[in-house]
């Protein structure tokens, strides 16, 4: 059963399709639970929080990340506290995109992260970054501004995400208050080639199409979403990504923006990444207006998503965010996305497309 449970996670690095993927880890956890040590179940679960993140299945990537710790905090002899901490990072960098979880639940992971940081002798900038998201996220700004500082002044260490994911998150930190000119001359290290990681650049090539196109400077918008395009080919889990890139193909490459959608959108059917899929959906929307697909009218071209779920799915969200959060925060940023949208079709009709 060891060759078995090798060889499905070795599986794992080889195959691209995500639903694939889970299955062959959740095969070698039910192998190693059954027949091998504890050590091997850790292992597998392990990379199967890996994987969870990356995908955006946040429910599985909770129960999977609770079992290692519990088996950490029982025998920390056995396991590496740098690791634990860093997957325990990634949960709290990306639960608040989940509705299911309260604020209270995520300042007690919060709080928790904070505490086991401290107790290994870590820095507690990666804390400051995850509370300067969540507080941008739900809409308590003076807090972001608070944690942005605290983040910036608190040093780097081996917990630290990379430079290059980190000068990202300082450029959109300044996009999300509306500050285009300052997020962009944040960004140039990353622009001009000299940061990289596995997601740098190809997320700031998407993340800085939408401010190009608020200063009016469309040509170079249209330059870096194509770079995001090319490096998201035969990817299917960059939802909120997607989501802004078939919005400003449906106005410029409209053959270019329904292939996106169609290639992606059952993975929107089925994702716990509830914040990837708002944004998606609302991006798939407009797309879909702008194709003459829209509610009631009989649809053609069932590779499509139907426009009348399109419609309820981003009405749900909105409001589910929105009383997590206590406030209008989402559908407020949902209708600021409209608006700019609608823009978009402004600028292209004057540009003659």
């Amino acid at each position: 059963m060891k060759r078995r449970y090798d060889a499905l996670l070795f599986r794992t690095w080889r195959v691209d399709d995500p639903r694939q993927v889970m299955a062959l880890i959740e095969e070698a956890i039910v192998i190693a639970d059954r027949y091998l040590t504890e050590s091997d179940a850790h292992r597998a679960r392990m990379r199967y929080t890996e994987k969870a993140v990356e995908f955006g299945e946040y429910d599985k990537m909770i129960v999977s990340f609770a079992w290692c710790w519990t088996k950490f905090t029982e025998h920390p002899d056995r396991y590496s506290s740098f690791m634990l901490l860093w997957h325990f990072k990634w949960v709290v960098e990306n639960l608040w995109k989940s509705t299911v979880y309260s604020l209270e639940q995520l300042e007690r992971l919060l709080e928790m992260f904070r505490e086991q940081s401290a107790k290994f002798n870590y820095s507690l900038r990666p804390y400051y970054e995850a509370r300067m998201h969540l507080m941008l996220h739900t809409g308590r700004m003076d807090e972001a501004d608070e944690y942005y500082r605290l983040w910036r002044k608190e040093k780097r260490d081996g917990l630290s995400n990379c430079q290059a994911c980190e000068q990202h998150a300082m450029g959109g930190y300044y996009f999300d208050k509306g500050h285009y000119k300052r997020g962009l001359q944040l960004l140039k290290p990353i622009m001009e080639g000299k940061l990289t990681c596995r997601d740098v650049p190809a997320v700031t090539h998407e993340r800085v199409v939408s401010p190009y196109l608020a200063l009016g400077r469309p040509e170079e918008a249209r330059v870096f979403a194509d770079k995001a395009w090319r490096a998201f080919k035969g990817e299917s889990g960059k939802l909120y990504q997607f989501g802004n890139l078939m919005a400003f193909y449906a106005v410029t490459n409209r053959r270019r923006a329904l292939q996106i959608c169609r290639n992606t959108w059952k993975h929107a059917e089925t994702t716990a990444n509830d914040w990837g899929k708002l944004h998606y959906l609302v991006g798939a929307q407009f797309l879909l207006e702008q194709a003459g697909i829209v509610p009631g009218r009989k649809r053609k071209d069932a590779s499509l998503p139907d426009p009348g779920w399109v419609s309820a799915e981003i009405g749900r969200l909105a409001k589910a965010f929105d009383e997590r959060n206590r406030n209008t925060f989402v559908s407020r940023k949902i209708d600021e996305l409209r608006r700019q949208y609608a823009k978009w079709t402004e600028m292209a009709a004057a540009d003659g497309r």
